[in-house]
């Protein structure tokens, strides 16, 4: 059984039971009340504050007494204040505590066809970042009318989400990371600021370790620290002081530090030390680490791959940074199979030097000298050993290791690490090694493989084939193909982001020569991934394969934070007669990481799992995806809608809005479940959204054409719907739609106009008037009026039947409450004019063929036929003014000179911008206080992305930099949404400095238009001089 107001309609009879004869009988017809709650904003950074509505709807036609109910919020959710009272009666809500309560109440009795309602406001903040959904369950309502209890049958949720606040993360380096004793090395150390708010009074303190000190000069820097910062050394410990750090960027301190004595010195900064006014700080310590070194064990072969009976060279190299030569030397090393001494060694340690021998597979020095020498300039001398690999030998890559007890002095002295040095080995079967580099890295970032494939030393290889299947959680980055070298020129290299294998064929190989491929690859999720080449995976026409696996291991760390959630709200939470309401859903990038191929499912709730009933997409549905790309798809009247191919930078959000109705009265509620989620990044939503929707009886007026958009001539069916989901019959029901200029009912062979809703009904052709007089509509029931509409000028045509404007008879008193608004666009014929192409706005003259809105304003065309050349008139050709002015916007790697465009009767030429930016002239010169309008193209003439190609994708918070006499003024983006075409807002006069970034969208290849415009405002934040 149905839930809903009308559904659960309850009779009440009220009959004393001591009766006499005569008595009268009363009764009283009694509706269950609904509640509704809200949290607005939906989404708040931890610590900050929402307003919480709660409303009760009484749809009888007596007030509620003794209204009374208790929310039990998520105990996350603390109140801050009670912000307003409309009920009466006792609201309790002690600060701090999760719990709200109404008691003794009172909800007025519905007026008219408007039920009574009443609303408590509690504003509430939490500090724990997530989900959380507060729910009013049934039965919730207490209160007393008509003589009966009267309570809430639909539970009522709403949905707040809490985003952390970022904490600033410290790092530090040392460069070199390794130096000679006595040496100098720069070390550096940078805060981050990942919260969304300015850090400011931040202060950080570094203890060198022991036997590491200030150099001489130290020469201390700061960069990013903001103008009151500074820094002071004292002892061994460097401190930045009162320093500010804007949200997003870095500061830097950096120090010349030095060591006398050999080691590996670890300096740390534990976690909690940065300090700041925001009481923000490190959450983990920052470590480095510098080598020092007295000595240097160093080892190289004269070439890379030895084949069998080659001779090389293999030189050990040893260095003195002292000012006293080290005496006594011995070392000794072992080579590894299948190398072996091909001939007698030499070396310059020592006057005269020291002995030498050798045996077929060691080396060893013996009392040998390190000149003296000193830090920037140390004593070297080498020893130089011919080796050669024997006939027979197996191909490969071997290591040469001389181990830090292989080499001693009389002064005490030994190496700090061991020394190294590979070769690889050309026998006759075929060689493969692998590695990543760097072999451990964040979540997130990227690490280069690289695959080398040696050929036998005794043959060529052709048709070579290589497949390497990366492990799960692993994936290709690079978006351009990976570069490969001497693999043969017939060679081709699959390697395509977002996948886990790569594939070279058609290879070809010298014998004895190395094919190498570099490929980077990412990992999202921390752990050990081993990668590995199966002989079976490595052919050639010559079979020849490797002896074993080609494998090597990506370690992943959580440097790089990822998630994603989403939060939804309905906008307004109520509405009358199945009038639509604006469901927002906004996705919330936590995370460090750009997150890609955003896509969801939203499954609104059915009734008795009927399609098409109960919560549905209303029409239009109104799309719109903000900034956060991708599609939202999904048809009216349809219970579901999808989300696909969106993607959000690290720390950001964007809104996804689209219209909905409900076809019931009553609350429903919209779950996005927790896993809903799916991205490139293969992560999903932890934690499910809800919100309610509440629809109250009553009537309301929807509208909608199709088909849309036409081409000028034809015309469009406007479809104009009444609904009353009251149970009271509408009468005397009139209603007027005016259209705008520029379209009029079609005549001739279009459709005559249809009217099922009773009445008188007007509509003429040639005519802009549609009307209906003395309809009716019976409860719980809808009509439609059908009309043909048409207009000869491309434009996009707002067509808006205002709030109030249905008339009923004042027994019944319904009307709509909210307006029926769609936009009818008329394309040109072809590009140019009304839509594609590079052109003008308003009253200009086009190219033959196409027509243009005479009167009306048109936003600038700045675009041409994507993937095609346009030939341009060149007798046509617009001059531009110049200007000083540079534009920037870096995260969508705009960097370009502004021109002026002269304004010719209220329109602009911008056919021959090319990769410049144009200011609109009349609008405010940049930089100075008003709004400045600028202008580029999405597709240039040649048919390739132009300057502001990505314009769509720019966020909220991102900045854009203007350059103008030496100085640089910094702009906010405030806002990044789709207009119409002919939307006129977008030169709206601004009492401060604004930036308003217009470029086209949506091209349509069968009417050769773009069908909206991207604008993007942005308000001035900052000037200064530029550097």
């Amino acid at each position: 059984m149905r839930r809903s107001i009308i559904s659960l309609l309850v009779v009440v009879v009220i009959v004393s039971i001591l009766a006499v004869p005569g008595q009268t009988v009363h009764a009283q017809i009694s509706l269950p009340a609904e509640i509704n709650k809200t949290f607005t904003p939906i989404s708040i950074s931890a610590g900050e504050t929402s307003l919480l509505r709660v409303t009760i709807f009484n749809p009888n036609s007596f007030q509620l007494t003794s209204a009374s109910w208790t929310d039990n919020m998520p105990s996350e959710i603390r109140v801050v204040d009670v912000a307003s009272n409309t009920c009466g009666g006792t609201v309790t809500a002690a600060a701090g505590s999760s719990t709200i309560s109404l008691s003794g109440g009172t909800v007025p009795a519905q007026s008219g066809a408007t039920p009574g309602r009443c609303t408590v406001s509690v504003n509430v903040t939490s500090t724990t970042p997530g989900n959380f959904i507060n729910t009013i369950p049934v039965g919730a309502l207490d209160s007393t009318g008509g003589g009966t209890r009267i309570s809430n049958t639909s539970p009522s949720s709403a949905t707040l989400n809490v985003s952390g606040t970022g904490t600033p993360s410290v790092s530090k380096s040392f460069s070199p990371a390794s130096i000679w004793a006595g040496g100098t090395s720069r070390l550096s150390i940078v805060i981050t600021n990942n919260a969304g708010v300015t850090l400011t009074g931040a202060s950080l303190r570094d203890d060198l370790p022991a036997n590491v000190f200030f150099a001489s000069p130290a020469s201390p820097t700061l960069a990013g620290c903001g103008g009151s910062a500074s820094v002071t050394l004292a002892g061994t410990s460097v401190t930045l002081n009162d320093g500010t750090i804007a949200p997003g960027t870095t500061c830097t301190i950096t120090v010349s530090v030095t060591s006398n004595d050999q080691g590996r010195y670890t300096n740390s900064i534990p976690a909690q030390r940065l300090q700041t006014d925001q009481n923000l700080t490190n959450a983990t310590a920052a470590t480095a680490q510098l080598a020092v070194r007295e000595i240097g064990l160093s080892k190289q072969f004269s070439d890379s791959t030895i084949s069998e009976g080659e001779i090389a060279t293999l030189t050990i190299t040893l260095q003195n940074p002292k000012s006293t030569p080290y005496t006594g030397v011995n070392l000794t090393d072992d080579l590894p199979a299948p190398l072996i001494v091909a001939g007698t060694p030499t070396t310059t340690c020592g006057v005269p030097p020291g002995t030498l021998s050798t045996t077929t597979t060691q080396v060893r020095l013996a009392g040998g000298t390190i000149p003296a020498g000193s830090p920037t300039n140390p004593g070297t001398c080498t020893i130089s050993v011919p080796v050669t690999v024997p006939a027979g030998s197996a191909s490969g890559r071997v290591t040469n290791r001389i181990p830090t007890t292989g080499l001693t002095t009389d002064q005490g002295v030994g190496p700090l690490s061991a020394a190294t040095a590979s070769v690889n080995i050309s026998g006759t079967s075929l060689a493969g090694t692998k590695a990543f580099s760097p072999s451990s890295i964040s979540a997130g970032t990227d690490s280069r493989l690289r695959i080398m494939i040696t050929a036998p030393s005794d043959t060529d290889l052709t048709n070579l084939r290589v497949r390497d299947e990366l492990p799960p959680g692993v994936t290709i980055t690079n978006s351009t193909a990976a570069p490969f070298t001497n693999c043969g020129t017939s060679a081709t290299l699959t390697a395509t982001t977002g996948t886990n294998f790569i594939l070279l064929e058609n290879g070809s190989l010298a014998a004895g020569d190395t094919c190498r491929i570099d490929v980077y690859v990412t990992g999202n999720v921390p752990g050990d991934y081993i990668n590995t080449i199966l002989p079976a995976n490595i052919t050639n026409d010559q079979n020849r394969q490797p002896a074993g696996n080609i494998t090597s291991t990506l370690n992943v760390t959580g440097g790089g934070t990822l998630g994603i959630s989403l939060v939804k709200g309905f906008d307004p939470p109520d509405v009358f007669g199945g009038s639509a309401s604006t469901m927002s859903i906004e996705l919330i990038n936590p995370g460090s990481v750009t997150l890609t191929g955003i896509t969801f499912t939203d499954e609104m709730p059915m009734e008795n799992n009927v399609p098409g009933t109960g919560m549905v997409i209303a029409n239009p549905p109104t799309f719109n995806v903000g900034t956060c790309g991708g599609t939202l798809s999904g048809v009216p009247g349809v219970n579901s809608f999808s989300f696909s191919g969106g993607s959000l930078p690290p720390f950001g959000r964007c809104t996804l809005t689209l219209r909905a109705t409900m076809t019931v009265n009553g609350n429903r509620t919209n779950i996005i479940p927790a896993g809903a989620v799916q991205t490139d990044n293969l992560i999903t939503n932890a934690d499910p959204t809800r919100a309610s929707l509440t629809n109250l009886p009553g009537a309301s007026v929807s509208k909608y054409f199709s088909p849309n958009p036409i081409s000028p001539g034809s015309h469009s069916l406007l479809t104009i719907t009444i609904q009353n989901t009251g149970n009271i019959e509408l009468i005397g029901m009139g209603l007027s739609d005016s259209l705008p200029a520029g379209l009029v009912i079609a005549g001739g062979s279009a459709p005559a106009p249809v009217n099922n809703c009773g009445g008188t009904f007007v509509a003429i052709a040639g005519t802009q008037l549609i009307q209906l007089t003395d309809g009716s509509l019976a409860g719980n029931s809808a009509c439609t009026m059908v009309v043909a509409v048409a207009g000869s000028d491309p434009g996009a045509y707002q067509n808006t039947i205002p709030q109030g404007a249905l008339i009923t008879d004042p027994s019944v008193g319904a009307t709509n409450g909210q307006p029926a608004i769609d936009t009818l666009t008329i394309t040109g014929d072809t590009a140019g004019g009304g839509g594609g192409g590079g052109g003008r706005g308003r009253g200009n003259t086009n190219p033959p063929g196409t027509t243009t809105t005479t009167g009306a304003f048109l936003i600038p065309v700045t675009g041409f036929a994507p993937g095609r050349a346009t030939k341009l008139d060149t007798s046509s050709r617009s001059v531009y003014a110049a200007t000083s002015l540079e534009i920037e916007i870096p995260v969508i790697k705009v960097d370009t000179s502004i021109a002026g465009v002269e304004s010719k009767n209220g329109s602009w030429d911008v056919s021959w911008l090319r990769d410049q930016v144009g200011w609109l002239n009349g609008t405010a010169y940049p930089t100075w206080k008003g709004n400045s309008v600028l202008t580029a193209h999405v597709v240039n003439a040649d048919g390739k992305p132009g300057v502001f190609h990505k314009l769509k994708s720019l966020g909220l918070g991102e900045y854009i930099f203007v350059y103008n006499s030496g100085y640089r003024y910094t702009y906010k983006v405030v806002s990044n949404a789709y207009v119409l075409p002919n939307d006129s807002t977008v030169m709206k006069h601004e009492e401060k400095s604004y930036l308003t970034l217009i470029t086209c969208d949506s091209y349509d290849e069968k009417t050769g238009t773009y069908l909206r415009r991207v604008a993007v405002r942005a308000v001035l934040v900052d000037v200064r001089a530029s550097q």
